[in-house]
């Protein structure tokens, strides 16, 4: 919902191996592999906003 006018989909692909990425315009912007962790969901809302509206503020989710 935070991003339904800037992007046409989100989309959940099934991988084995407890792989976990978030990519955007096939560019990897989070690695469960690479941080060793999930990330939560404010987290993964400020890396998309900061990859395709970095002017947008979100709130609440700012707030670290």
């Amino acid at each position: 919902m935070t991003f339904e006018s800037e992007l046409g989909e989100v989309v959940l692909i099934p991988a084995g191996g407890g792989v976990f990425d978030v990519r955007v315009d096939g560019e990897t912007i989070w690695s469960r592999k690479v941080a060793g962790a999930f990330p939560d969901l404010a987290e993964v809302k400020r890396l998309v906003r900061d990859r395709i509206a970095p002017d947008r503020h979100l709130g609440h989710s700012e707030r670290r």
